[in-house]
This record gives C-alpha cells, structure tokens and sequence, in this order.
C-alpha cells in the first residue's frame, strides 16, 4: 500500500485508487495502535473529496496517530490541487508520515 502512496494522481481514477491505499494505512495504523491499547477514531478518508472537510478529517487521523506514537507531522491541509508542484510535495509528505507510523508500529499495509 506504501508504495502506492508515492504516485501523483492526475485523474479521478488515481485518485479513486490513491485513496484506496491511503484510508487501508489509515486503517493498519489505527488497529496496530488500538490493539496496544490507544483509542483511536477511524474517520471517513475514502472516497476523498479534495476539499477543506477531508482535509481537515485527514489532518486530524494524522494528528491522532502522531500524537499516539510521539512524532511530528506536518500541515497537511494547505495544498492547492491545482497546482502539481504542491500536490507532489503534498503526496509525499503525506506518504512519509504513513511510512514513519507504519515503521514505528512494525507494521505494513
């Protein structure tokens, strides 16, 4: 699934695609925390929607899961879809916070 998370989407299928992977290491991360006692809430992350709620959603899972391993996460909610340089800067961002819990929690999805 990480992998996955380091392609650019550019269509709504990608996208589809994209956020398919992306809410399944949401997923992992929240069972691998909560099965070591954390209470972690599973949000609505798929089908994503691009606007300020899912952003807003996204940013608070990762916040969440930061917060339950100790790391630091970036804002992941200022990103402007129309411009590729930030939604690239923007997918990898959000695939190294994915790839830093995943590796903390000894898990891969």
């Amino acid at each position: 699934m990480l992998a996955c998370l380091l392609n650019v989407p550019r269509s709504d299928d990608e996208w589809a695609r994209w956020g398919f992977h992306h809410r399944m290491s949401h997923d992992a991360i929240v069972r691998a925390i909560n099965t070591k006692g954390g209470s972690l809430t599973t949000y609505q992350l798929d089908p994503i929607t691009l606007d300020k709620d899912w952003l807003d959603r996204d940013q608070q899972a990762h916040n969440d899961f930061n917060a339950a391993l100790h790391m630091s996460g970036a804002d992941l909610t200022e990103v402007d879809f129309s411009q590729e340089n930030q939604v690239s800067a923007w997918i990898y961002l959000e695939q190294q916070e994915h790839f830093d819990a995943e590796r903390a929690l000894g898990i891969t999805s």
